[in-house]
């Protein structure tokens, strides 16, 4: 999964509730959910812009983040070069690209809740679904 789906479990947006019955799974451990690194980084980051987010209330999320015990790889080298072939193949960002990069080597789907990013990825065929 990538950013856009995490960031929805602490700030109610669309498909809030999507996201959330996702992360019930996960917790549950009916779902196994994988991510990079740079997902912590990158909702981290979108909630410090929320208008609603505070310096504690920030703090307090990202704690959360890091105890759901998402399943990250150890092998960020060899997903950064392939982010980097599809971020070049599709017009994406790195950063997006990267839990693309991430499904291919699970041999599984991305799940995002970035419509943009579904439109450039999902023709090509990259593993790609939207929440």
């Amino acid at each position: 999964m990538d950013s856009s789906v995490a960031v929805k479990w602490f700030s109610p947006e669309t498909k809030s509730d999507k996201a959330l019955e996702l992360l019930d799974s996960h917790t549950q451990g009916t779902v196994m959910l994988w991510a990079s690194w740079i997902l912590y980084y990158e909702v981290a980051n979108a909630l410090r812009y929320k208008s609603d987010y505070d310096v504690e209330k920030l703090t307090k999320a990202i704690g959360s983040l890091l105890r759901l015990h998402l399943e990250t790889s150890s092998r960020e080298t060899e997903l950064l070069a392939r982010a980097g072939e599809i971020a070049c193949d599709c017009g994406n960002s790195i950063y997006d690209s990267i839990a693309v990069a991430l499904a291919e080597s699970r041999a599984t789907t991305c799940l995002t809740a970035d419509e943009s990013q579904y439109r450039k990825l999902r023709p090509k065929g990259y593993p790609i679904e939207l929440l």
